[in-house]
């Protein structure tokens, strides 16, 4: 019994070391202050709330507290890293003006910014588990290779390559007007492919409107990356996708069989890849059981 004591005893100290060795952030009270201390160098997370609403308050308080979950901690490492935060109020006059500019209607907001204070992104609130930290980590991913794709539609406003990787940002990012109209540019410029992304630019759109529940949508853009893609991985991710779609639409279970069917098909398939197929396979079974036993109520 003082065995456990003492390890609970070590184990509640541990957690209280590493808590204290997380540096605070250092909230920065204007965009301005933001941009001078990103010094072109670090990107800038720009976090917008107000006075009247829990949210905000909820938020903020998890990301400055020393008690913060797993994911919190990795938020605020990435944060820290990366990142020069700005903490505006919605109601003041910057924070009136930002609102009118990206058109914030919900709170709290986030602005993922260059750090020339460029928009990658706007998210409204924090997401559950890792997703705000997943946020942080694709945008900073993300920055460099619309860096590299603008330049090159720059030099060359016709460039496959260009198109095909700034589509897939923009789905990324959740703009999906912008990512469909470089979409059918990339498309009409590479229809085969070459250039090696178009099937990428077309799962990323298909991830966005499957996320959304249109799920006609997105089992459309599945299908024209499963028909451009060059490798297994690609090809395997649009099937399983279509198959997903259809699973969780839950009224077409032989479609549900026949695309994770045609993924498990794949040669070279990864082991990851085999087992999203397989599961899929085994819970297409679950819907139909699901259906006749409601038909025969």
């Amino acid at each position: 019994m003082r065995r456990i004591c003492v390890l609970t005893m070590l184990s509640m100290l541990c957690c209280l070391l590493q808590a204290q060795l997380q540096p605070s952030i250092q909230w920065r009270h204007s965009l301005s202050e933001g941009l001078r201390d990103a010094n072109g160098k670090r990107m800038i997370l720009v976090f917008v709330g107000t006075t009247w609403e829990p949210w905000t308050a909820s938020v903020k308080s998890r990301l400055d507290g020393d008690n913060s979950d797993q994911f919190t901690r990795a938020a605020r490492r990435e944060l820290l890293s990366s990142y020069i935060p700005v903490k505006l109020d919605a109601g003041a006059a910057e924070g009136k003006r930002l609102c009118l500019q990206y058109k914030i209607k919900s709170f709290p907001m986030f602005l993922y910014m260059s750090a020339r204070g460029k928009l990658i992104m706007k998210r409204a609130g924090y997401g559950e588990r890792s997703e705000f930290a997943d946020r942080l980590i694709l945008v900073r991913q993300l920055l460099p290779l619309i860096a590299q794709s603008e330049q090159r539609l720059k030099t060359n406003p016709q460039d496959a390559l260009g198109l095909e990787v700034l589509a897939m940002t923009y789905a990324k990012r959740w703009m999906p007007e912008p990512a469909k109209a470089m979409l059918a540019r990339a498309s009409q410029r590479d229809p085969h492919n070459r250039a090696g992304e178009l099937a990428v630019a077309y799962n990323s759109l298909g991830d966005y409107y499957q996320m959304r529940y249109q799920f006609q949508t997105a089992i459309a853009l599945f299908q024209k990356g499963a028909a451009v893609a060059k490798n297994t991985a690609e090809k395997a991710y649009s099937l399983y996708s279509i198959s997903s779609c259809y699973f969780t639409k839950g009224d077409e279970p032989d479609k549900v069989r026949k695309y994770a069917e045609a993924e498990l098909a794949l040669p070279n398939l990864s082991p990851g890849d085999r087992a999203i197929g397989e599961g899929l396979l085994g819970r297409s079974g679950n819907i139909s059981a699901e259906r006749s036993t409601a038909m025969g109520r």
